[in-house]
């Protein structure tokens, strides 16, 4: 295939003193998406020389004029809006009024370059396309419809699909439509421009390159790494300067007028090593795009994406909610950060993917943002910013946590306490107020980890917290113990809170999350149906051992023990059963303890295989048959992680910390060798006679329901 011929010179459709207010009968106009980046790259080229400064055009259609030397017609690239996505509802409105006013008369030739995602639309390129041609027929008058359609596979966000699924449908796609896959690089970018001119038999010769091979690396190169990098961040940004919410193409757009982006293309002496220009797009990228993060209480009036897109937020009303989000941009623009996000109307609640990809995100994005500002609408004066409902919401324990630096503002948007430090999680007597506010020891205040490590502690955090919507006190802790979970608004606060206890059991065999009192779920009656069980935190007094009790026992059977419970496997979860390694003590025998205090509990002694006896008040009368019962002590092999001077002494150490009391659970046989915990609103406190009767543990893997 042939290439261009000529430098092209550009030539604004839109205004200014270059403007040319109609496509004329010499022209060949090529349309194509708005929300591609095909223009964008087709103008980076190093034979495409603009003169003077690029014209812009209205926000919905973007039309450009590319002049050949020595050619009787120019090509009129227009962007277009896409007709069947909710970014521009009115799109085939928006497109007929432009092309009533600027494309009045027939041209010598028209087609469109359709972009077809492969991401996101693998099967649908004739369906689409189609759909395009109809509503271009109803658009244009009969002189004006375009006569050719070019399929183009593009793969924008392709970290969604695997290499050979790439390689599968982008060859299926060029073998029915015959189009050129765009690798989004502006040599393609020519080569798929000349395929659709071919159609009518156009062909030109590209003439030798004006700009270095060096320069276009280092466009395909800044290019590479500023999508690599902002796809680890939201993906709108308010631009703070104008108040316009900016998509990927936008923020891309701004970077490459701005001087940092021009001072990263000058040519350096010596020249920079690849491992020295990585680093240096990485740092001016980082810097350019440090953005601010707003953590609030949701109000009245808050603003849904619907409500600022494509408009500046300075220029809009003075609602509650919109007032407080222009003091928000204010704020991060004065403090120097050209780029700011809120969960309010940066994201696209309407779409339930969007949705799922921004809760399992909003960790990292919290975390790598550059400040957060959390906004507390009901402190004002002296008043401790404790009673304030921020540290009540669900949501906002993420936020806390993930975020590295934090400014608090009162109602008035002045800095909580007149506390004028950079980070008020490193000011030692804020740090104070939020340890005795959250509950959360110093070291997770300042370092946080997202993970698995002391499950039951992060459950406590979260214990005293409430969100509007049931489920999210479940789907707000995602991003803490860094799971990743479909999100299915509707099941229910404990399937929710239910699926998430599975991922922290069956990634870490952490039993801990069983230690609870409270009501029981229906998902499984191991797990609570919320998280309150997990506002108390367990303690039970630790008793002394004396190494003489270890005189006249068995070595031996120690070993054993300490050999089997070491090569127990760990706790995990299968179709909502409970795989349990435990050791159990199965019950002999249920006596009464006299008349209860009420008709709803019931005064029990329970003796149990090598327990003391238990007295305790249970909130379920037992059956005369004490066989249906065992009391068990869940397991993890941390219980045998001491460390002692010798072999003997880890065996011993170790087994010793079975004599200790213990949280038991009360387990209730059924058929099928199954169990369901029983009493779970009731504390059972056991402990093993003596060193002795530990030797003679039992160990068991039961399956619970």
């Amino acid at each position: 295939m042939q290439m261009f011929a000529r430098t092209l010179r550009l030539v604004g459709l839109n205004g200014g003193p270059k403007q040319t207010p109609a496509i004329l009968p010499t022209d060949i106009v090529v349309l194509t998406e708005s929300t591609s980046i095909f223009m964008s790259i087709l103008l980076q080229d190093v034979n495409v020389q603009a003169i003077g400064d690029q014209i812009p055009g209205p926000a919905e259609v973007n039309a450009q004029r590319c002049r050949f030397e020595g050619m009787r017609s120019d090509i009129v690239i227009v962007d277009a809006p896409s007709f069947y996505t909710h970014l521009i509802p009115d799109g085939k409105e928006v497109l007929k009024r432009w092309m009533d006013s600027n494309y009045t008369m027939p041209c010598k030739a028209a087609g469109v370059l359709y972009m077809h995602n492969l991401v996101f639309n693998s099967r649908d390129a004739d369906l689409k396309v189609g759909k395009h041609l109809c509503a271009f027929q109803r658009i244009c008058r009969q002189a004006l419809i375009p006569s050719v359609t070019h399929i183009v596979p593009t793969l924008y966000r392709r970290g969604r699909l695997s290499d050979e699924r790439i390689n599968t449908l982008a060859t299926q796609l060029q073998l029915q439509a015959g189009a050129q896959f765009f690798d989004e690089q502006p040599e393609t970018a020519w080569d798929i421009l000349q395929g659709l001119l071919s159609r009518w038999r156009i062909t030109l010769t590209k003439p030798k390159t004006k700009t270095s091979d060096l320069k276009a690396k280092l466009l395909l190169e800044v290019k590479r790494v500023f999508f690599e990098m902002v796809e680890k961040y939201p993906p709108r940004l308010f631009h703070t300067p104008t108040g316009l919410l900016c998509n990927r193409d936008a923020q891309l757009s701004h970077f490459e007028r701005s001087p940092p982006y021009k001072r990263l293309l000058l040519p350096s002496a010596p020249p920079r090593s690849d491992q020295e220009l990585e680093t240096e797009i990485n740092s001016v990228i980082s810097e350019f795009f440090g953005f601010a993060m707003l953590s609030h209480r949701w109000g009245s009036g808050e603003p849904l994406l619907r409500d600022v897109e494509g408009k500046k937020i300075y220029e809009l009303g003075n609602t509650d909610g919109l007032q407080k989000l222009k003091r928000f941009c204010n704020l991060a623009r004065q403090r120097n950060f050209l780029w700011a996000w809120s969960d309010t109307c940066c994201i696209d609640k309407d779409s339930s993917a969007e949705l799922q990809e921004a809760i399992g995100s909003m960790f990292s994005w919290y975390r790598r943002s550059s400040l957060t500002i959390v906004y507390l609408s009901d402190v004002s004066g002296t008043v401790s910013f404790a009673e304030s409902d921020w540290f009540k919401r669900g949501w906002t324990l993420q936020e806390l946590l993930a975020s590295q630096t934090v400014l608090f503002y009162a109602r008035d948007w002045s800095l909580y306490m007149n506390r004028h430090t950079p980070n008020h999680k490193k000011d030692p007597a804020l740090l104070t107020e939020l340890q005795n506010a959250t509950r959360i020891a110093r070291q997770h205040l300042e370092g946080f980890y997202p993970g698995m490590d002391d499950a039951r502690s992060r459950l406590h955090w979260a214990s005293g917290r409430r969100t509007t919507r049931p489920e999210d006190i479940a789907y707000s802790l995602f991003g803490i113990f860094q799971v990743h979970l479909p999100v299915l608004y509707g099941e229910q606060t404990e399937n929710a809170l239910g699926r998430l206890l599975v991922e922290i059991i069956s990634r870490s065999g952490d039993v801990s999350v069983l230690d609870w009192i409270g009501e029981v779920s229906p998902f499984n009656s191991c797990f609570p149906a919320n998280l309150k069980p997990y506002q108390k935190v367990p303690h039970i007094q630790h008793i002394p051992s004396d190494p003489a009790i270890r005189d006249g026992l068995r070595f031996d059977k120690a070993r054993k023990l300490y050999s089997d419970l070491a090569w127990l496997p760990l706790a995990r979860c299968v179709n909502r059963r409970l795989v349990l390694p435990a050791t159990i003590h199965p019950v002999e025998s249920i006596g009464s303890r006299g008349s209860s205090t009420s008709s709803s509990h019931y005064d029990c002694e329970i003796h149990a295989s090598r327990l003391r006896p238990i007295n305790v008040t249970l909130s379920v009368k037992l059956d005369e048959d004490a066989d249906s019962y065992i009391l068990a002590r869940p397991w993890h092999p941390k219980l045998l992680g001491l460390q002692a001077n010798s072999d003997a002494d880890v065996v011993w150490k170790s087994l010793e910390q079975l004599q200790q009391p213990f949280n038991a659970l009360l387990l209730k046989k059924l058929r099928h060798n199954e169990y369901k915990r029983i009493a779970c609103d009731c504390m059972i406190t056991a402990q093993v006679q003596d060193l002795a009767s530990v030797l003679e543990s039992e160990v068991l893997v039961p399956e619970i329901v």
